[in-house]
């Protein structure tokens, strides 16, 4: 004999998995869709105002400091120009 309730447990488990699946995969979609929008961003800026690395990251870096609202602030940014001279 079939045992229709285990069938339809299954069922509603199988459907709330896939629902959660789906979301997950919509906001890492997002996720993307948001950083290649900044990256794009950035990289305009960079050209445009003739940037080095280092000047963008200290932008970046006044930004952040700028526009944050806590009491409290830790940045953790690697430098490229440091990186550029460890090798």
């Amino acid at each position: 004999m079939i045992d229709y309730n285990l069938f339809n447990c299954q069922n509603i488990a199988k459907g709330e998995a896939n629902a959660v699946l789906q979301q997950n995969q919509a906001n890492v979609d997002s996720l993307i869709k948001i950083q290649n929008s900044q990256t794009s961003g950035y990289k305009i800026l960079k050209e445009k105002l003739n940037f080095e690395n280092k000047d963008l990251l200290n932008f970046v870096k006044t930004k952040l400091v700028k526009h944050h609202q806590g009491d409290n602030i830790v940045a953790n940014i690697l430098n490229p120009e440091f990186l550029k001279n460890k090798t």
